[in-house]
């Protein structure tokens, strides 16, 4: 048995710190010993070249009164948005996040909402600009499709990869995330401390300041070797617990984008050679998108939106998910 109790969102004024606020839902989680046994949350990897074929069958799948919830940084691809535009026309209920400052998908946006698909553009931060939505995240029914594979015309031919979890709980969990979100995009309200109990036993939705605290304690449990596969590294706090755990034996290799960002990354890249950890730029010529670490040959792993980087660790809006195999 599971069950919800939600609490309306509201804004209220705080006199303390001059400014209105929101209030923060009540939002509690409960499940029986019994009913958790025998919940079954299935995962899978998926490969950048494959997560646009992935997502559009996900959607395929959503039938009359099927929610359809979408999340996007980088939304320009017409073919998911049609898939979209079908699922709503089947009697699904669509509803799109695009992030307020990149309007490269503003062909998109007027192409939803003409076929009666909701949108709302979030806006992080003060001015909608320096700080971004930067969330990757499908719903559908009960499958999330969550990392950092955007939705645009070539993000198929990067290095990168989403992962796909499955079951009733994922569905409780995914529909609390973008319920909160959607409220705060419609509101032009955004609250970046705001925490979720999201995550039942063998998987984690992280979520904005959550993220950074999880990957130091992943780093600080791994026993064996660290994998970190980063678009953009400039975290101290990271990049330093990183040779923490190589001046205590544990294998440490890192692979780091050499196209966007190898000047971000290069003063990073000098610290981890310094202090002997097998750190390379990615040497094919294509972009290397993802952010991901897997400690202890997938004991731990950990993936999705966030850069190890300040703006993606302090500003902007992020999700992750741990996953966790031991």
């Amino acid at each position: 048995m599971i069950g919800i109790l939600d609490v309306s969102l509201k804004k209220v004024w705080c006199p303390e710190m001059k400014k209105w606020m929101v209030a923060v839902p009540l939002i509690l989680l409960f499940m029986s010993t019994d009913s958790f046994a025998k919940s079954t949350i299935q995962m899978r990897m998926i490969p950048a070249a494959n997560v646009t074929q992935e997502a559009l069958q996900i959607i395929s799948r959503a039938k009359r009164g099927t929610s359809v919830n979408v999340e996007m940084y980088e939304f320009t691809d017409s073919q998911l948005a049609q898939a979209l535009i079908d699922a709503e026309n089947r009697g699904a209920s669509v509803k799109v996040i695009m992030d307020a400052s990149y309007r490269k998908d503003d062909v998109i946006q007027q192409m939803l909402q003409q076929a009666g698909i909701p949108v709302e553009r979030m806006k992080v931060g003060s001015d909608g600009y320096t700080d971004i939505d930067h969330v990757k995240f499908l719903q559908v029914g009960n499958t999330l499709l969550v990392g950092s594979v955007n939705w645009g015309k070539w993000s198929d031919r990067t290095i990168d990869q989403d992962v796909e979890l499955s079951g009733q709980t994922v569905s409780v969990e995914g529909r609390i995330f973008f319920s909160y979100d959607w409220w705060q995009a419609r509101n032009g309200i955004y609250e970046r401390n705001t925490r979720f109990p999201l995550g039942f036993g063998r998987y984690q939705l992280l979520v904005d300041g959550q993220i950074e605290p999880a990957i130091l304690n992943a780093i600080n449990e791994a026993k064996q070797s660290i994998v970190v596969h980063m678009f953009a590294l400039d975290r101290k706090s990271l990049v330093s617990a990183l040779i923490s755990a190589k001046a205590r034996g544990v294998t440490v290799q890192v692979v780091l984008d050499s196209h966007y960002q190898r000047f971000l990354n290069a003063k990073s890249y000098r610290m981890l050679k310094n202090a002997g950890i097998n750190v390379t730029y990615e040497p094919y010529k294509v972009v290397m998108h993802e952010k991901m670490m897997n400690i202890d040959n997938g004991q731990i792993l950990i993936m999705g939106s966030a850069n190890w980087t300040n703006s993606g660790m302090e500003y902007n809006h992020e999700l992750d998910v741990e996953i966790i195999n031991s």
